[in-house]
């Protein structure tokens, strides 16, 4: 047998070592690529591309957010009534207690919750609703959870709605989120989707998220700071 065909099969059938606790493992795929583990906790491409914002989780008393580059915030409208949807990565599991974000112009009230995703990338089965939160002044706002939340490393979606009126919040720009919902084919400067959109009634969040949502261009999400406990 031919010695290079020899040596593809013997890799192909090896664990490759990458370092002391992470492994490269020959099996089923995630997203058609091989999985890989770190301290036995499953990896996606896009975690393992992530660099020390995985490899580290955010210590106890630090706050998380999902930006996933280095970047300077923008502001953004969020209008009334809409439940919005972002696609977010968790690297490692986590716990919330709270959360703080940013009011740049008077508001009113908003409702935040994580869902998981359906499979198809797109929101699904409510896992938390984090509860309904009441400001009516600008600057920075604390959020505290009815109960600590924990998520496992994964893929969710961090939904928001807000309350009676229009409410301006310091933002991750568009430049900063996941990209999953994929481009805008038209191009030009809202060339990029960033969110899922669909009218909501503000109140709890529902159990399944509505289906038919639409996909918004270049909308930023919440600079949503969330304390690790």
């Amino acid at each position: 047998m031919d010695l290079t065909l020899i040596l593809i099969g013997w890799l192909l059938n090896m664990a490759i070592i990458i370092d002391s606790d992470l492994t490269l493992i020959n099996g089923a795929k995630i997203d058609g690529l091989f999985p890989a583990t770190q301290n036995n906790e499953p990896l996606t491409f896009e975690q393992l591309s992530q660099g020390s914002n995985f490899f580290s989780a955010p210590p106890s008393g630090t706050y998380f957010t999902f930006a996933n580059y280095s970047i300077a915030p923008t502001t953004q409208v969020y209008s009334p009534n809409i439940l919005r949807a972002y696609g977010v990565y968790i690297y490692k599991t986590i716990t919330f207690s709270s959360a703080k974000l940013e009011l740049t112009a008077e508001g009113d009230g908003l409702r935040l919750g994580f869902y998981a995703d359906n499979g198809s990338g797109y929101p699904g089965a409510l896992i938390s609703d984090l509860g309904r939160f009441i400001y009516e002044l600008s600057g920075v706002q604390t959020i505290n959870f009815p109960s600590n939340i924990t998520l496992q490393p994964g893929f969710y979606w961090l939904a928001i709605n807000v309350e009676l009126i229009n409410n301006t919040f310091r933002s991750i720009p568009v430049a900063g989120l996941v990209n999953i919902l994929g481009a805008n084919p038209a191009g030009g400067t809202n060339s990029q989707y960033t969110v899922y959109a669909i009218s909501q009634t503000f109140g709890v969040m529902p159990p399944t998220f509505p289906s038919a949502a639409s996909r918004i261009n270049n909308f930023a999400m919440p600079w949503l700071m969330f304390l690790v406990v």
